[in-house]
């Protein structure tokens, strides 16, 4: 042992002469590094909807799908098989999409829906739509036992992406609207999608039941939906942040806050973080449970909750600072 102490203490001395040596400047060849860039195609691995059939169907007459048991009922565009946007990347993906519309003569597809079914023309009124699969995963996508009821329950007014049908020059690359939040589908895991990371699309919409001319086979209405993905972050709403004169703390300099949690049953916190946008006006408490005014100003709340099934969601409140 005292030998290596003594090895230790005569390195060391021998590093110190070395660094005084090395202080003394020098001529050196000149040494350089390359570095090259070029662009590499990163393949995502999406799977969309094959082509398929949907029947005009204008008083919405029942039709039972391919499980012998689900019943569509009230659809005047009727589509008997779900059609889902499968995401199998390792990164979770915002959906986008375009239409294009083309449609036999003497159909009219309007861009409004009241009225429609009265109309004593060929008239349409029809939507392309996209969906959260709620539930829905690489599994259980091809389990019609729990697709067709799912598919059979959706609702104009829950689509997250919604694009009116037109015919003419206004119909090439029309591009759906966000309702509501973006459609983001979470990355996939093992090749398959997982739970989140998969959307319904179909069109739906209102048809003229009695119009002059009949409605015959050969009415026809083609719509080719062209899907972009762009890499976003997939997060789910936390909840509610409230606290007691949001959004103004009128000169009070420390409030309570009040956090409703909305997480998905089962699902329970592993992580919870509280932040503030801007800590020079205002702070907020590690467990959320109170803010803290520091200067005039607006900042924002935010609780990110890492969830149980590896999902991360996030509630948010402005709270304004008076001065």
């Amino acid at each position: 042992m005292k030998f290596m102490n003594m090895k230790r203490f005569a390195s060391t001395t021998m590093a110190g002469v070395m660094a005084l040596s090395l202080a003394v400047p020098a001529m050196a060849v000149d040494q350089s590094t390359v570095i090259t860039a070029t662009y590499a195609e990163t393949t995502l691995d999406v799977t969309v909807p094959a082509n398929t059939n949907a029947t005009i169907n204008p008083y919405g007459l029942p039709v039972t799908m391919e499980d012998a048991k689900t019943v569509l009922s009230g659809q005047p565009i009727t589509i008997p098989t779900p059609l889902m946007i499968e995401n199998k990347s390792a990164v979770a993906l915002k959906v986008g999409a375009s239409v294009k519309t083309e449609a036999t003569t003497g159909m009219t597809l309007e861009t409004a829906a009241a009225g429609v079914d009265a109309k004593n023309t060929k008239s349409l009124y029809v939507e392309f739509q996209a969906f959260e699969a709620a539930g829905i995963d690489g599994t259980t996508a091809a389990d019609i036992t729990k697709t067709n009821p799912a598919w059979a329950a959706l609702k104009d007014e829950k689509a997250v992406l919604k694009a009116v049908l037109a015919t003419g020059a206004s119909a090439v690359n029309a591009t759906p609207v966000v309702t509501g939040t973006d459609l983001v589908l979470r990355e996939g895991k093992d090749g398959l999608a997982q739970a989140g990371g998969v959307a319904y699309v179909r069109l739906s919409g209102v048809v003229a039941k009695k119009p002059a001319t009949a409605w015959a086979t050969t009415d026809k209405l083609t719509a080719t939906i062209t899907y972009s993905f762009e890499p976003a972050a997939y997060v789910k709403s936390a909840g509610t942040i409230t606290n007691a004169t949001a959004p103004s703390m009128s000169g009070v300099a420390q409030q309570a806050l009040t956090f409703a949690s909305a997480l998905p049953t089962g699902v329970t916190p592993t992580t919870t973080t509280w932040s503030s946008s801007d800590e020079t006006v205002l702070t907020v408490a590690a467990n959320g449970a109170s803010v803290t005014g520091v200067s005039a100003g607006t900042a924002t709340v935010t609780v990110t909750i890492v969830g149980s099934d590896g999902i991360t969601y996030t509630a948010s409140l402005d709270i304004t600072v008076a001065a």
